[in-house]
């Protein structure tokens, strides 16, 4: 017992271990730019030495997976070697003798940025800080993150705890012996707490079925007592729950997604990461498809509740490839996943365009989008209505397998 909850009371400091899950490389005309991103806000100390055509840097407190070696087309950066040190984690990068290094964090500090200038580039630290780091179509944008061994030990770590835990408890639930009842060290504590809370406030245990004070024994228990009963098996499976939603490293999730998805050619940019505990928030993105800027997404949200998952986009502008084929503005798309129906994942978004529906059948391996046009899209776009099928009602659908 005393092991079990040890683990649990270390879990957070284990997962709470500064990891580099990601770094991205933005070569310039006149600088590199080398983004590392951390899976939670790194506060540890960077240390610097310098030779001559050399940079070595020392991240206390971070790790990263495996050694990585990255060949830098630049004048000003050639190569760059990051290799794990126990708790710490080395960098060791080839520059030009003139080249001079600046450092800086991003606001919310999950993100390190190393600037390597050059003697014609920036000229002062202030106006490197000025530059924006948004990638550009003519720069050659680099991403890596190996993180799917870390975000899968860490959620299977989660999943085995929590099941521990709920293990645990109901093994140490009531037993009787000779008709009297045993309770353990932790019901013997809950129940003192809930005679004091009662004592207390005795308005929430009254039942409003009788009157009658004599009789309070064969009253029915509360409501409010009945909702936060531990033995409710309902109850625990949504703290459950919570618990996972609440400790899956779902930044570690995202960078591994991002790296599964880039060989399609898509390439989400520029976008900042948040944790917002129970759903991860993104915002401010720049969508290129093929290496064409195709959209800027201000707010993606996404939902893992295990049992129910959801991902939202809202706010989408489209880039002005696109506007000669459908309307700019895009107020929302909604994807839907539940274990009620596990081989069907549900769509829905609205916008300029009008209002779309569908579905995505993962044993069929097909998808049907159907769109009820508004009535800008008839007017101004109707090539693009040409390309969809006309269903039975009047409206669109499109088909396809994947």
């Amino acid at each position: 017992m005393r092991s079990l909850l040890l683990s649990i009371l270390i879990l957070p400091i284990l997962l709470s271990a500064s990891t580099i899950v990601n770094y991205e490389v933005l070569t310039h005309s006149d600088r590199v730019d080398v983004l590392i991103s951390f899976d939670q806000p790194y506060s540890g100390e960077v240390m610097k030495s310098r030779a001559e055509d050399e940079i070595v840097l020392i991240f206390a407190d971070a790790t990263i997976a495996t050694p990585k070696l990255r060949d830098v087309t630049s004048p000003f950066l050639s190569r760059f070697v990051i290799t794990p040190l126990d708790t710490r984690t080395k960098l060791i990068a080839d520059v030009s003798t003139d080249v001079t290094l600046h450092t800086s964090k991003s606001g919310d500090s999950r993100t390190l940025q190393l600037r390597f200038v050059g003697p014609k580039g920036l000229k002062s630290v202030e106006a490197a800080k000025k530059a924006a780091p948004a990638p550009l179509l003519d720069d050659e944008v680099e991403k890596s993150g190996d993180t799917a061994p870390a975000a899968l030990l860490k959620t299977a770590t989660i999943i085995a705890i929590v099941l521990l835990a709920g293990g645990w408890i109901v093994a140490r639930r009531r037993k009787h012996k000779d008709g009297d009842v045993v309770k353990s060290a932790w019901q013997t504590t809950l129940s003192g707490y809930m005679a004091a809370f009662k004592s207390r406030f005795p308005i929430l245990f009254r039942s409003s079925g009788s009157g009658d004070s004599s009789n309070k024994s064969a009253r029915p228990r509360s409501k409010y007592l009945q909702a936060f009963n531990p033995r409710n098996k309902l109850m625990t499976l949504l703290a459950g729950l919570v618990i996972i939603a609440l400790l899956v490293p779902k930044i570690n999730l995202y960078y591994q997604l991002d790296h599964l998805i880039k060989p399609y050619g898509v390439i989400l940019s520029g976008e900042e990461i948040e944790d917002k505990r129970l759903w991860l928030s993104i915002k401010d993105g720049v969508l290129f498809y093929q290496q064409i800027e195709s959209a800027k997404i201000e707010t993606i949200d996404v939902m893992l509740f295990v049992l129910y998952d959801q991902i939202r986009v809202e706010n989408i502008r489209l880039s002005s490839t696109l506007e000669g084929f459908l309307p700019p503005e895009i107020e929302h798309i909604t994807l839907r996943y539940s274990v009620l129906d596990p081989l069907k994942v549900t769509l829905e978004g609205v916008g300029d365009f009008g209002e779309l529906s569908g579905e995505l059948l993962l044993r069929e391996r097909s998808m049907k989008v159907t769109l009820k046009p508004s009535t800008l899209m008839t007017k101004r776009f109707a090539s693009t209505l040409k390309t969809l099928k006309r269903d039975n009602t009047g409206g669109y659908y499109y088909e396809s397998r994947f």
